[in-house]
């Protein structure tokens, strides 16, 4: 006898029971998001244009070197 399809079968029916009875899936969705990647682009490149190319630099440096 296969009981491979009914143990799937009851793994999948307490997953769901579970997933549907969680509190996180009757929450609502905050009002705002964090900060877009516009926003993180700008800031980026006016602020921490600096440490963008250190970091850059190091990077290729750590990718060249064995």
């Amino acid at each position: 006898m296969d009981r491979g399809p009914g143990i799937a079968i009851a793994v999948f029916c307490v997953l769901a029971k579970v997933i549907l009875s969680s509190s996180v899936a009757n929450r609502e969705a905050p009002e705002k998001a964090g900060p877009t990647v516009h926003e993180i682009g700008n800031q980026l490149m006016t602020y921490y244009v600096l440490p963008l190319e250190v970091i850059g630099l190091l990077l290729t440096a750590a990718t060249i070197v064995p």
